[in-house]
């Protein structure tokens, strides 16, 4: 499956790690954060790649027994371990997180999707580690972003997500940025349902 590009996405990604070490976000709780805490749901373990400084797993330790952040910067690890340690952190792909099968309920991934060569494969991870859900969000901007290599319509993520799930898509208009609206993507995974069981008639 291929990947659409908009006309103002860029060929070369700038996207590294020491790109990020450098530009490291500060640790603000805002309205991606918020949005994943009332659509995570509850459960033992969630993960979030490409986690950077956010303190969503901070606050989502309130609804799950372990909160996991992966990020390949390692000062984005360091600082982000240092100031929420009660959250577990992993300096690693996104794409490729080493964790079993289905190990988290929940996978969130906040505004990664666009900074990614293959933004495919960060949808397989997330789906081969989550066993209830999938939660993305991913900026669309009226401005050239330096950072982005994509950028997705509405019509263009429910196609990526149909393979996993019952999809729904929210938008948000900034309230800091001008022009950048924001589109939230829950993917509620498709359980298979229990084999009938007929009783034994003696």
């Amino acid at each position: 499956m291929g990947v659409e590009t908009h006309p103002h996405t860029n060929t070369m990604n700038i996207n590294s790690q020491q790109y990020w070490d450098k530009n490291m976000a500060r640790p603000e709780y805002g309205i991606r954060q918020q949005f994943f805490f009332d659509h995570s749901g509850r459960g033992e373990r969630i993960a979030e790649l490409g986690c950077g400084v956010s303190p969503f797993l901070n606050k989502a330790l309130e609804k799950f027994s372990e909160a996991w952040g992966i990020d390949f910067s390692p000062k984005t690890c360091e600082v982000a371990s240092k100031t929420f340690p009660e959250v577990k952190y992993l300096m690693g792909s996104a794409l490729d997180t080493g964790f079993p099968n289905k190990y988290f309920d929940t996978v969130v991934s906040g505004e990664l999707i666009e900074h990614l060569d293959e933004p495919l494969k960060l949808l397989k991870e997330m789906n081969r580690l989550a066993k209830r859900r999938l939660i993305i969000s991913t900026s669309q901007m009226e401005y050239p972003e330096k950072e982005h290599i994509h950028e997705f319509t509405k019509a263009e993520l429910l196609k990526l997500f149909k393979p996993y799930g019952k999809t729904k898509i929210t938008e948000f208009e900034s309230k800091w940025f001008p022009g950048r609206k924001y589109l939230f993507v829950v993917c509620q995974k498709s359980l298979k349902p229990k084999p009938n069981r007929k009783l034994k008639q003696k």
